[in-house]
């Protein structure tokens, strides 16, 4: 007889944490897509320093909550702004929008968020914007 074990974790419980050690910057986009992150790095360059400090994360490195909670404290604190691009929708990141969502509200800035989700059934896309003012 063979017994098999199978765990089941979320991408929160899989995930070990890691510091990204990134300074704050101007601007942070955060994307799970690399070619987003490309796009906007490319940009940047050619602007040749005509642009605002930019930092760029992919959301895979920020799946941990701890991961998560020393990015924010390390590098979105000190942002002016951040560009969350979350390809799949809230449930792919919710710890990161929570802790997205408490900085706005502990800050006197005003913060938008607008989430995009695909439908491929009538081949359009949703957008739902939330302001948080404090």
């Amino acid at each position: 007889m063979h017994v098999v074990f199978r765990e089941s974790h979320g991408l929160d419980q899989s995930d070990l944490p890691q510091d990204l050690g990134q300074t704050p910057a101007d601007l942070v986009v955060l994307s799970f897509s690399d070619s987003d992150l490309g796009a906007f790095a490319a940009g940047w360059h050619r602007a040749e320093g005509g642009l605002p400090s930019l930092r760029l994360a992919n959301l895979v490195a920020l799946k941990h909550p701890l991961s998560v909670d020393t990015y924010a404290e390390q590098t979105l604190a000190g942002a002016k702004a951040v560009l969350v691009r979350l390809i799949g929708g809230e449930s792919y990141w919710p710890y990161g929008l929570a802790t997205l969502q408490d900085m706005a509200r502990n800050s006197r800035s005003r913060w938008r968020c607008c989430l995009r989700t695909a439908n491929p059934t009538h081949g359009s896309t949703r957008c739902r914007r939330c302001r948080i003012r404090r």
